[in-house]
């Protein structure tokens, strides 16, 4: 088996073309503080510690990776680009980084805060997400896998691929199919879609799926504004999507400062946003009947409530304080995978865009809006979370997970858990080998995404003195 394996990872490296691929030493004779190393390597590593509490201060080698953390978002700050952004990361119950960099308005001198409100666009189809799954928990959608047309009736669209139905869970994980945006017609100065459903439904019926539903990741705008809309008309009548958000999520979960209707006062609280074209002050338009898919606004303290109510599900014996807003094993479902993409550790959820790195589960949600973008990103297993919030246009592929934030942070919490528990308790050491190692990503190319070479050599690179 050692032997098919290396010539498994060598044979990648020489059908992608790469010119260089780390040596990969002979797996028989290495060994993880007594433990086979072709034995992690098999079983994928699967072990995880409890999430343990930090002590009164924060350990050297978490502030050792924040420090490393500042410094990746101080290079993304730009004054023309990306003027403002607020920051956070939290562990648990404890907020152990919040920074606001650059400033609120152009020409002032004074930064963001938690408290300072931004839109966060695409972010805001998580509440889509915990919507209809409330819906399912209530009993008014009768499964998940449901075909989208029993809660829409109007519901049509052509395929070429197939007669079967599109079904809800389809359309959270952006698996669905459907068009990226409404095929909206109306419009104001400052409302992008004043259409209602029906003439949303009735316009669909010339347009066209563009893929198979759950052949290959297609992000639609569309589907999710499709899910606030038209099931909730049809299970609740007379009940809009904002007004059962604000009553059924943000409310139960303390976010008051979340919402949607942006009006003066709100504007007053708000950091600028800035078009990246041409850097001129973007405007606080409405998207209407599209306003399930990216109209919300919130702040960083908001935002971590959010991360709270993902993380009170992990806590072994922890009192659940959610779950009148969603069952815990609801959102164990909520944050589970819908489709894994062939390099194995990237994959699409309900609604998360995932990496899969060192045996974790990084769960993300980026979005961009005119003037402004966001980012929401939880490793469960970790009880690790982030929010960025800015004003202008970042290149949010470069804060990602698998770039410089994740690899400092995932380690330094990683290994901060093991360590503790193996302290705790002799029995625990199998769980600490795993996460004990320097973390090394090398990839044959900068562009080579294989998952075998890239988990052998986290594996392979002993821990350093």
């Amino acid at each position: 088996m050692a032997c098919i394996l290396a010539l498994l990872c060598g044979t990648i490296c020489v059908l992608i073309g790469a010119a260089t691929c780390a040596p990969l030493p002979a797996l028989e004779s290495f060994s993880i503080r007594g433990r086979p190393a072709i034995k992690d390597f098999l079983e994928n590593c699967p072990y995880h510690p409890d999430p343990v509490d930090l002590p009164g201060a924060i350990p050297d080698q978490i502030l050792t990776a924040l420090t490393t953390v500042d410094g990746i978002l101080t290079s993304v700050l730009d004054p023309n680009v990306v003027p403002g952004m607020a920051a956070s990361i939290t562990y648990r119950d404890r907020v152990i980084y919040s920074k606001g960099f650059g400033t609120v308005k152009k020409g002032t001198a004074v930064p963001p805060t938690s408290q300072t409100l931004f839109r966060i666009a695409s972010v805001s189809k998580i509440f889509v997400v915990i919507t209809i799954y409330q819906l399912f928990e209530r009993g008014l959608v009768t499964s998940l896998d449901d075909p989208f047309v029993k809660y829409c009736p109007g519901f049509s669209i052509n395929s070429i691929y197939s007669s079967q139905d599109i079904t809800l869970r389809q359309m959270m994980a952006q698996m669905s199919g459907l068009p990226r945006m409404s095929p909206c017609v109306n419009s104001t100065a400052n409302i992008l879609c004043i259409d209602t459903t029906a003439e949303i439904l009735e316009g669909l019926k010339s347009e066209i799926l563009i893929h198979p539903p759950w052949s290959l990741p297609s992000y639609s705008n569309l589907a999710f504004s499709l899910l606030g809309r038209c099931v909730l008309e049809n299970v609740l009548p007379g009940t809009s999507y904002e007004d059962y958000v604000t009553a059924f999520i943000l409310s139960p979960l303390g976010m008051n400062n979340t919402g949607f209707n942006i009006t003066a006062s709100i504007a007053e609280r708000m950091a600028v946003g800035y078009n990246s074209n041409d850097g001129s002050v973007a405007s606080l338009y409405s998207l209407g009947w599209d306003s399930p898919s990216g109209q919300m606004y919130s702040n960083i303290d908001d935002m971590n409530k959010m991360l709270q109510f993902f993380y009170d599900i992990v806590v072994p014996f922890a009192p659940r304080k959610d779950s009148a807003v969603l069952s815990e094993d609801l959102r164990r479902e909520m944050m589970l995978p819908s489709f894994v993409n062939p390099d194995g550790y990237t994959g699409f959820g309900t609604p998360w865009e995932i990496a899969f790195l060192a045996n974790y589960t990084i769960l993300t949600k980026s979005g961009n809006i005119g003037g402004y973008s966001s980012f929401f990103t939880v490793v469960p297993d970790l009880l690790l979370g982030m929010n960025l919030l800015f004003t202008g246009g970042p290149d949010l592929n470069q804060i990602v997970p698998g770039v410089e934030i994740y690899v400092a942070l995932i380690p330094a919490m990683a290994n901060m858990g093991a360590r503790m528990v193996s302290s705790m308790s002799p029995s625990m050491t199998t769980v600490s080998n795993c996460l004990s190692r320097v973390w090394t990503p090398r990839r044959c190319t900068s562009h080579t995404r294989s998952n075998i070479i890239f988990r052998w050599n986290f594996l392979s690179t002993p821990k350093s003195a």
